[in-house]
């Protein structure tokens, strides 16, 4: 594996053994937003003397979150991942995990995260691996990929498949009534800090408070109708979720058309799935989650691996 890039600075930060698992980080300097003194951790996860995955997949965290929500003691989605017969990638957003906190990172938005930092990954991991790439995203990490989608920042011919999971965005009644929702969202946001060991940006929890007015519309920081232009975006994409939770998703996502839904929405199993919307659904996650979850990342992206025929404790794996 290269540990440089064409396109830009990139240096292997890291190379670590964890048991029967290697993680290399790399670091990445694009130099394609106003912010110069962005930097971006990617971390690529392999089994150690196992042949690498053949189909990349880019892990995006959710809020308050980084790596370890993928792979660590409370997090076994990336090592499951990596049986499965994924080649497994996970990014942390500016100032999170070993990225570094930038220079302006009060200011950093989701769009940030859409418009500059997830295409130069997208770029990185494509070059590394001679792939098209591949995209999970938990909460809000996958609402950044929605916004990628439909700001058209990714190039279509290195982009594979896009997938969320979990809680895109807020869904709190009183948070859709301007001036009381300010308040009540600031003392809601010192509560949910606790969900991770991450601090978010102050103005991308602001737009997510104020996007989700009744009369605002979502993307508008960005300069995009989100569930407008999902409507009728040419690229597919996909979000797995229990269909009977999709209500408490977002007002306007729940409100998508119908074949929107039915082409985009692929079931999991209601068990173990987290209930707090601004928390991560997928750190210490139920097992019986995460092996839905792989189960379905395995049919979407085509890939073989110990999941199609053994589950982790020896019983037969249920048909997806």
């Amino acid at each position: 594996m290269k540990s440089s890039s064409r396109f830009f600075p990139a240096r292997l930060m890291s190379a670590e053994v964890f048991g029967q698992y290697a993680e290399d980080v790399y670091l990445l300097k694009p130099n394609n937003s106003p912010d110069k003194s962005v930097e971006l951790a990617v971390t690529h996860l392999t089994r150690v003397g196992a042949a690498v995955g053949k189909v990349p997949l880019v892990l995006v965290h959710g809020l308050h979150q980084n790596k370890c929500m993928w792979a660590s003691e409370a997090s076994s989605v990336g090592e499951r991942l990596v049986e499965a017969g994924v080649d497994v990638w996970m990014f942390e957003c500016r100032g999170h995990g070993h990225s570094p906190v930038n220079a302006g990172y009060e200011q950093n938005t989701m769009a940030d995260y859409a418009r500059y930092d997830i295409p130069a990954v997208n770029m990185f991991v494509a070059e590394q691996t001679a792939c098209a790439v591949n995209w999970l995203g938990d909460g809000a990490g996958g609402g950044a990929l929605l916004f990628a989608l439909v700001m058209g920042a990714l190039e279509e011919q290195s982009l594979g498949k896009v997938v969320g999971v979990g809680v895109p965005f807020y869904n709190a009644r009183w948070s859709r009534v301007p001036g009381v929702s300010s308040l009540l969202m600031a003392r809601r946001l010192r509560s949910v800090e606790a969900s991770g060991p991450e601090r978010e940006p102050m103005s991308l929890m602001s737009a997510l408070v104020k996007e989700n007015h009744w009369l605002a519309s979502r993307g508008a920081f960005a300069g995009v109708d989100l569930w407008a232009e999902l409507e009728v975006l040419s690229r597919g994409w996909k979000w797995l979720a229990p269909e009977s939770s999709v209500s408490q998703f977002n007002t306007d996502f729940s409100r998508l058309s119908a074949e929107v839904r039915a082409d985009c929405l692929v079931e999991l199993p209601s068990e173990g799935v987290q209930s707090d919307a601004n928390g991560s659904s997928l750190w210490n996650a139920d097992k019986s989650l995460v092996d839905g979850l792989v189960l379905r990342l395995q049919r979407l992206l085509g890939v073989e691996g110990e999941f199609n025929n053994v589950s982790p404790v020896g019983a037969s794996s249920p048909a997806v």
